[in-house]
C-alpha cells in the first residue's frame, strides 16, 4: 500500500527563505531532465581517495517514508507530491555501482532520482571512482546530492570476510553523505565526497565519507555557505559504531573499545 503524507510539503522562495506553499506549487512534469553535466578538472590519482583498504564502498538504508517525509518537513525542505515510498527501497547493502536514491533540488523541492554509485574510471585498468576528496575544492549548486543513509560500513582486518563495522548518526534516525552527480552517457551517476577522519572514524580508515546532519542538508545542497564549513569530520563522540559482522580476523581491541562505548 503507498504511503501518504497529508502535511502540505516546504518549499524554498527564489530569494532563499522558506515558504509554506500548496501542494500544486510542487508538481513537476514525470520525465527527469539532466541538469548540465559538472566538470571536474584533471588531477593526480591521490585526489580520487585511494587506500590500500578501500573506503566506504558500502552502505544501508532503512527508513520508513513517512519517517522521512516528517523529517523533511521538521527541517522544512519540500518534496514532491507524486513522490512515494517506492523511491525509497530499503537495502541492507548499497555497493559500487549499484542503483540508489540520491536527494537533488529540483526548483522549490528536494526530490528523490535514482543514480548508479560511482563515475566510470579515468583511465583502462584504474577503478571506479566512487569516493572523491572534498578538501579544497569548490562545487557548483547544481552538482551537489546527498546521499540518505542510515549507516555506511567500514571494514578492518586482513583476511576475507573483513570484520564489518556500522556506522550511524546520533539523535537522527538518518545521515546524509555529501555527493556530487554528473551524467555521463545516457545515465546518471553520482560519488561520495571524502575528508580526513575524524575521531569516532579513527583507527578504521584513513579518511571518511562527509557526513551532513538534517540541518545542514539546506546548506549543502542551496549553497547558502563555504563548501569548507560542511566539507570536515564531525565532532567525537556524533556517531555510533557497532560490529555488525565478525571476520576471519579478530577485531582489533581498541576499535572494539570504541564500539562497546
Amino acid at each position: 500500500m503507498m504511503a501518504t503524507f497529508s502535511a502540505e510539503p516546504y518549499g524554498r522562495g527564489s530569494a532563499g527563505a522558506y515558504s509554506h506553499r500548496s501542494a500544486n506549487d510542487y508538481r513537476f512534469a514525470a520525465e527527469r531532465v539532466a541538469l548540465p553535466c559538472m566538470q571536474i578538472e584533471p588531477a593526480a590519482e591521490s585526489s580520487w581517495c585511494w587506500s590500500s583498504a578501500a573506503m566506504c564502498n558500502n552502505y544501508q538504508f532503512y527508513l520508513e517514508y513517512e519517517a522521512y517525509c516528517r523529517l523533511m518537513q521538521e527541517i522544512e525542505l519540500g518534496i514532491p507530491t507524486q513522490q512515494s515510498e517506492l523511491d525509497m527501497p530499503p537495502a541492507e547493502d548499497v555497493r559500487i555501482n549499484d542503483v540508489a536514491p540520491v536527494m537533488r533540488t529540483k526548483g522549490n523541492v528536494v526530490e528523490l532520482v535514482q543514480m548508479q554509485w560511482s563515475f566510470p574510471a579515468s583511465r583502462a585498468g584504474a577503478r571506479p571512482v566512487f569516493n572523491f576528496r572534498g578538501e579544497g575544492r569548490k562545487f557548483q549548486k547544481d552538482d551537489r546530492v546527498i546521499i540518505p543513509a542510515s549507516g555506511f560500513y567500514e571494514f578492518t582486518g586482513a583476511k576475507s570476510p573483513k570484520n564489518k563495522w556500522l556506522f550511524t548518526l546520533n539523535d537522527a534516525p538518518m545521515m546524509g553523505i555529501a555527493g556530487i552527480w554528473r551524467a555521463i552517457g545516457g545515465k546518471e551517476m553520482f560519488t561520495m565526497l571524502t575528508v580526513d577522519p575524524g575521531p569516532d572514524l579513527e583507527g578504521f580508515h584513513d579518511r571518511q565519507v562527509v557526513v551532513l546532519p538534517p540541518r545542514d542538508w539546506a546548506t549543502w545542497l542551496y549553497a547558502d555557505a563555504p563548501e569548507q564549513d560542511l566539507i570536515k569530520p564531525l565532532p567525537a563522540g556524533t556517531l555510533s559504531v557497532k560490529l555488525y559482522r565478525r571476520g576471519k580476523d579478530e577485531p582489533e581491541p581498541e576499535l572494539l573499545a570504541k564500539a562497546s562505548a
